[in-house]
This record gives structure tokens, sequence and C-alpha cells, in this order.
């Protein structure tokens, strides 16, 4: 688990004072829930953890916004989800689907639990009881499912002191948001809908073109992929997806190839007010907000086989791959960043296909879609040293099967990394 980066914190008195005060007397006080009509598991944090623990009196993260932070309900969210903290800006107040990324969680940790926070303050509440270990881990589970704003997440409001028992909403995480437009891009692969109490592994494709959009000073030549072909180059790769994945491997189908032509198709809008309407590839952002044009979302193992696009898209009947893909990002998680070391850079193409292979399991009593988003950062000229290629070889990975019952069987495999080769 990520750990949160130090930074020096230098207080003044009279910050001191205020972050004394924070246990004022306009606090609702005490730590029961008042009712248990939450309509949903924040609206429950907000009441139960917030307010009545002081974190919204006046002195504290209420009218004098200590630190910045507004914790009041009108403000509370907004302030904390995907935003810097004035300690570190490069550490979110709350980062959602990784509470170890998350600041907030690290300080009511820090009491609750005793861990250390180095240079990142006080823990909170401050001069207050710590959380309950459950009140700890209800926060735990809302910033794992995706720190939602209006859903139930399962369990929370049973360990925020609710009787009973409460069913879920599915999990959905709150949107990546894309980079500046002169720092990075995105891919958003849709919304693919999944049953109640249900279980699929799909495959589809979606069709980009960033050549008007990436700023030349990121272009690069890339004969790799096609004489005279372009590519972009990046370092940071972040992906966020909805927490009711099993897994994502996401790929990019580099041959050069036209997306109304050839194997390709039918294209369609996946999620969004337009789902299900037809739509044309080559056309960014035709299917509006929270929408993708892509291939149909259909079972198909590791895109084994998958009908809607040329025979090589997925992997190769023993797993392994085709030769057509570079991996572009996957996670068997809500959130993955990789952040490589200065100097090593990736490229891909100015255009192409993305492959989303996406493994998901829906165990609430409503219907539901996962959607998955991946921001890269652009790498400048200055920080292209060492271009970075993936390795992603699974071509023994069925090969222990059949596996008898109550039987266990090893199987090994030898992959020979090229000649001057150097691992990350």
């Amino acid at each position: 688990m990520p750990k949160l980066i130090p930074q020096l914190l230098i207080f003044s008195a009279a910050s001191a004072f205020l972050l004394a005060a924070c246990s004022g007397s306009d606090s609702n006080g005490g730590t029961a829930p008042k009712d248990c009509n939450y309509a949903n598991t924040y609206d429950a944090i907000q009441a139960t953890v917030f307010e009545a623990n002081g974190c919204t009196a006046s002195a504290c993260h209420g009218e004098t916004l200590s630190g910045g932070l507004d914790l009041r309900a009108d403000a509370s969210f907004d302030a904390l989800v995907r935003q810097p903290s004035t300690i570190d800006p490069s550490t979110e107040r709350v980062f959602p689907g990784d509470q170890g990324r998350s600041l907030l969680y690290g300080k009511l940790a820090a009491a609750t639990e005793g861990t250390d926070l180095g240079d990142l303050g006080q823990s909170m509440p401050i001069n207050l009881d710590p959380l309950s270990a459950d009140q700890l881990e209800a926060m735990r589970l809302w910033i794992r499912a995706g720190a939602p704003a209006d859903s139930i997440v399962g369990g929370t409001l049973e360990l925020l002191g609710c009787d009973g028992t409460f069913d879920p909403d599915p999990n959905k995480i709150n949107p990546l948001p894309p980079p500046a437009a002169d720092e990075g891009l995105q891919f958003y692969a849709g919304g693919w809908a999944i049953d109640a109490e249900a279980e699929d592994e799909v495959c589809f494709a979606s069709y980009y073109d960033f050549t008007d959009q990436v700023p030349p000073e990121y272009q690069v030549d890339c004969d790799e992929y096609g004489e005279g072909r372009k590519c972009f180059a990046f370092r940071r790769n972040e992906l966020a997806q909805d927490g009711q994945s099993h897994h994502s491997i996401i790929t990019i189908y580099t041959p050069d190839s036209d997306p109304n032509g050839g194997n390709w198709g039918p294209w369609a809008c996946l999620g969004g007010d337009k789902a299900g309407e037809s739509c044309d590839p080559m056309v960014a952002n035709g299917c509006g907000p929270r929408s993708q044009c892509t291939t149909p979302a259909v079972t198909a193992v590791a895109c084994v086989g998958y009908p809607h696009a040329p025979p090589d898209f997925g992997l190769g009947p023993g797993g392994g791959s085709t030769g057509s893909q570079v991996g572009l990002s996957g996670a068997q998680e809500s959130t993955f960043i990789d952040d490589p070391p200065v100097g090593v850079y990736s490229v891909l193409p100015l255009k192409g296909f993305v492959s989303w292979n996406s493994h998901g399991f829906n165990l609430t009593k409503k219907a539901t879609s996962i959607e998955q988003w991946v921001n890269l950062t652009f790498a400048p000229e200055s920080e292209r040293s060492w271009l970075r290629h993936q390795i992603f070889e699974a071509g023994e990975i069925f090969a222990m099967s059949p596996v008898a019952p109550f039987a266990k069987r090893e199987v090994c495999m030898t992959w020979t990394l090229p000649r001057y080769s150097q691992l990350l």
C-alpha cells in the first residue's frame, strides 16, 4: 500500500490555537447517531464522525476553516474528495479507492491506531477521543468503495452505530478528472452493464485519435508500430475503476486499421443518455458525457475469440500475446498508479484501438455498470532517457489445467530478458 509522503509542516502559534480549539462547545457532542435514516454512507459519516466529534466547530473546520478545510454539511464532500491537501498538494485529502493515499484517513488512523504521521501534522480529532475501530473501518470501506456521495456502502451504517442491516448499493467510484490539456490525456471506457447478483467477464473496443490533442513537443517517431507512425511520450499512468471489478486488463491494439471497415463493429454508445445508439468511432465525444463509442461488450475471457474485432485483438488461445497489443493499464483493485523513476518513459501510437477486458462481480441486489478511466501524463524531452517496454508474459497461464479435485499442481516457465535489460 502506498504511503503518504512526509513534508515539513510549520505551525504558527495562531494556527496551534485554532487546532486546539477544535473541541469547541458548538459541536453536536457525543458519538451516537441521531437517527439512522441516512440516505447514504456519507451523510452518516457527516453526522456520526465529523459533527459528533467536534470537527465542524466554528474554531475548527467550521467558520474558521482550519487548514483551509470546511467540514460543515454543505461543503465537506467537495472539500475532501479529490482535493489536494495544504500540507502536501500532491496528497489528496480523500483519494477515492485507496485509504493509504488519503490524508484524512491517515490522520484519523493515527489517533485510533497510534500510527506515526511524521511531519504530516496532528492526528484527528484533536483534544477529543479518537474514532472507534468501527468508525475508522467505516471510513476505510467508504474510501475503498470509491468515496461515493450518494450510495450506501456495504457494512458502513452498521459500523457507525445503526441497528439492523442495510442493503448496500453497488460501488461507484468518484470519477477520475482528466489532466489539463497541456499536461496529459484521458482514456474512458464507458460503462458496461452488470445485473444484480451477477458476474461476467467482457471484452470490447474503443477507438481514439489524439493527433490534434497532443502538443507537438510530446510527439515522437515510432516506426516499431509501422513505418512513418507517430506516438506520444508519457510517464505517469493512473487507472480508476468502479470497485466491483475482479480485474481490468487494458491494452492498445497497435496495427493500423480502419475502425469502420474490416472486422470492426458494430459501434454503439456504451453508457450515458445515448446508450445503445449507433455511433461513429472516429467522432470524438459523439456519445456525450459518461459514454463511449465502442464495439459490443460481450462475454469473452481475456478477449479470446472476441467476434467484433480482428482475430489477433485478444490474447492467443493459450493466454499468450498475439504480438498485436501493448499494455496500457490494468489492476485488481479500484485504483492503480504507475509513476516510474525520473527519465523512464513510454510511448503509444497517436491513434489506435483500446482493448478493454473487464471482469466484474455485482454482489448487490441492484443492477449497475462498471466504468474505467486512465490518465496519462506527458513526458517532456528532458525526462525521456530510457524507453520502457512492458512485460506481460502469460503464455503458460493455463498450463496447470486440469487439476483433480482435492489436488494441487505446480508448473513453471522460464522467460529470458533481452540482453542489457534493466528491470523496474
